[in-house]
Order: structure tokens, then C-alpha cells, then sequence
């Protein structure tokens, strides 16, 4: 019942998205689609962008998409439910892994904030958005796979597909062995960290094959790696996690409000959490953290524009990590905290989604 509501929550987030057309990047994804093959998502680096944008090797999010169009055609209804399905997944599996550190209660809450999170209006709301969609439901179930209680061995197997998959569908699941390390269950010991290091040894093959096939690194070649650079990334990436889309931000600043009292917020309940001797709920926010910053690392290249949310799809990943903090977060009684608070946040956050999916899947950006 518990995952049901979840379900229906991630896809209520977005669904006025179904009623949409293509908008931005979707057509050039379609343009290829109508002579792609499964040689030409293997054998092709270039998205249709111009100039320095579209060169990555991604053929398995290709495929994902020849596969819609070869049975649907153009159609963006089968398009935006088959994202909606997705996204409904990740939910769950954001459910599942978030399940692993804590109670029921709070892991629910945890997944309900990230279905109704309006930051992942683009990747859900767009078709091309799907990419990502389909690169952090491989990455978590790599990642499931690994605290899961199989044999090694069946782990190792399958975390060590999914990986690929995830790097095959985008570039951010490169940090997924990171991320392993982040979560291997308490039980680890030397032969726990066969996982990372074979997730490790998958990524060096995709790698490989990205290389050569892109003759070179790919990406936004545009776009140089220089620390004011990369600073000036994650900083934007940082407030925008805590800065509703709808807003030009650096035309209103008063909305920076908003993240510095979440982070007041924050620091409050990890000083009652040290206070109360709760280390495992402290871990879990550190953990949160961590999963976060290693999750932008792919990305420091690439702010995101706080004037009109473009770049947002970049947090999907990202933001599991801030799902594990709010359920280190959380008080294990949620009574202690109310539910009136809970579902007055959650309810924001699902008009704010529903309001911005409705503008993005007709071509909008709002600026303000």
C-alpha cells in the first residue's frame, strides 16, 4: 500500500507533462530517431547539437527511446507516460535504499519528498530528460544490488551490469563505485569491496569505448574544467537544491532565505541528534552530504542557470543524497514533529511541481 501511494504520488507530480507535445532538445532526440539503429546508437557521438554541445556516447538511452519510437512512432503521450513510469521507479527505489538506514515511517517521507521535489521538472517533464531517468534507475538498483544479502557473487554480477547500463545511458552514473563505497552495508569487511572495485573495472571499459568512439573525453567541449569554474558550479548547484525553479532568483534574492534556513534547520536538528547520542541518524545525514557532492563531480563544468532552472535534470542523482539527509533528519516518532509540518511541506512541493511541469511540457522557461 505503502509503495502504491508512493507511486502515485511520483506520477501525480508531473503528470500534466502527459498532455504535451515535444518541446526543445525532444526534437533533435526524434531527428536522430528516424534513422537510428542499434550500429548507429553504438557507432554515433553526436546528439544534432550545434557547435560544442552533444558529443557523448550514451547508445543505450538511444535504444531506450528507439524502442518507443519503433512502437509508438512520434507519439509524446507514449513518450512522457513511459517517463512518468520511470520516474515512478527511481521513487521507488529511492524508497528501498533510503529503507536500508531507517524506519518505514521516515524512509516514506524521505521517497515522498523526492517524487514531489520540483527540481526534476526537466527530467521528467522533457522526453530527452529521459536520459537521466534511465541512468539513475540502473545506477540505484546497482546500488540496491549492493547492500542487498545475495551471495558476493551475484551481487558483484549484478552491480556490475547495471553499472554499465547506467554509464551507458549517461555520463553522471561514472561516480556510481563512489557512491557503492557510500553504502555498503555495516557487514563490510575486505571482500565487500570486490563490489566498488568491479563497478570500477566496468566504468573503465565504458570508458574506453566512449573514448574511442568520441576520440577523446566528449562532453560540452566549450566548456573548460578550471576551479573558479567548478566552484562556481557547485555553489549554484547548492543553492539551487533549496530554491523553487519558478523564481529568477538573482532578480529576487530574497528567495536565498530559503536554503540558508534549511541549512539552519538542518544544523539545529544534527545539534539535538548529538545531544541524543543518535550516530547512526548522524552518519545518514553525512552520508547524504557526501552522496551529494560526489554526484556533481561529473558536473562542475555545467552550473545550473538559477534565472529559468535550465540544467536542473542534473540533480536527479544528486538529490537521492538529499533524501537520505531528510531521513537521518527526521525524528524516529514522526508525532514529535507533527504531521501538519510534513504535509503542509509536501503539499507545496507537489503544487510547485505540478504548476512547473505544466509550463516546461509547453516550451516555457520561467524566468520570472
Amino acid at each position: 500500500m505503502a509503495a502504491a501511494a508512493l507511486v502515485a504520488l511520483a506520477c501525480l507530480s508531473f503528470l500534466p507533462a502527459v498532455w504535451s507535445g515535444f518541446v526543445s532538445d525532444d526534437f533533435l532526440l526524434l531527428h536522430n530517431l528516424r534513422h537510428a539503429g542499434v550500429g548507429w546508437a553504438f557507432g554515433h557521438n553526436d546528439a544534432g547539437e550545434a557547435g560544442s554541445a552533444g558529443h557523448f556516447y550514451r547508445p543505450l538511452w538511444t535504444l531506450w527511446n528507439l524502442g518507443l519510437f519503433k512502437t509508438f512512432s512520434a507519439s509524446p503521450t507514449a513518450f512522457h507516460l513511459a517517463s512518468l513510469l520511470l520516474y515512478a521507479l527511481v521513487v521507488a527505489e529511492v524508497w528501498a535504499l533510503v529503507a536500508a538506514f531507517v524506519d518505514p515511517g521516515r524512509a516514506w517521507i524521505a521517497a515522498a519528498a523526492f517524487a514531489v521535489y520540483p527540481r526534476h521538472g526537466e527530467s521528467v517533464s522533457w522526453v530527452s530528460g529521459n536520459t537521466d531517468l534511465l541512468a539513475v534507475a540502473a545506477a540505484l538498483g546497482a546500488l540496491l544490488i549492493v547492500r542487498s544479502r545475495s551471495a558476493l557473487a551475484v551481487r558483484i554480477a549484478g552491480a556490475v551490469v547495471l553499472t554499465a547500463v547506467a554509464t551507458l545511458a549517461k555520463e553522471v552514473a561514472f561516480v556510481l563505485p563512489a557512491l557503492a563505497l557510500l553504502v555498503l552495508p555495516d557487514r563490510r569487511g575486505r571482500r565487500e569491496l570486490a563490489l566498488p572495485l568491479t563497478m570500477l573495472v566496468a566504468e573503465a571499459g565504458v570508458f574506453a569505448a566512449r573514448y574511442a568512439e568520441l576520440g577523446g573525453i566528449g562532453g560540452y567541449s566549450g566548456d573548460g574544467w578550471t576551479l573558479r569554474r567548478m566552484a562556481g558550479s557547485a555553489a549554484s548547484y547548492a543553492a539551487a537544491s533549496g530554491l523553487p525553479p519558478s523564481v529568477a532568483a538573482f532578480r529576487h534574492e530574497v528567495v536565498f532565505v530559503i536554503p540558508v534556513v534549511l541549512v539552519a534547520v538542518a544544523i539545529w536538528r544534527l545539534l539535538v541528534l548529538h545531544r541524543r547520542g543518535a550516530t547512526s541518524e548522524i552518519r545518514l545525514v553525512a552520508v547524504g552530504v557526501m552522496w551529494f557532492l560526489v554526484a556533481l563531480v561529473p558536473l562542475l563544468s555545467l552550473p545550473v542557470d538559477l534565472n529559468n532552472a535550465n540544467g536542473e535534470r542534473n540533480l536527479l542523482l544528486a538529490s537521492v543524497g538529499l533524501a537520505l539527509a531528510l531521513a537521518g533528519l527526521l525524528p524516529v516518532a514522526q508525532r514529535r514533529l507533527g504531521a501538519a509540518p510534513l504535509g503542509a511541506a509536501l503539499a507545496i512541493m507537489l503544487s510547485l511541481s505540478l504548476s512547473l511541469s505544466t509550463a516546461r511540457s509547453t516550451g516555457l522557461r520561467l524566468r520570472g
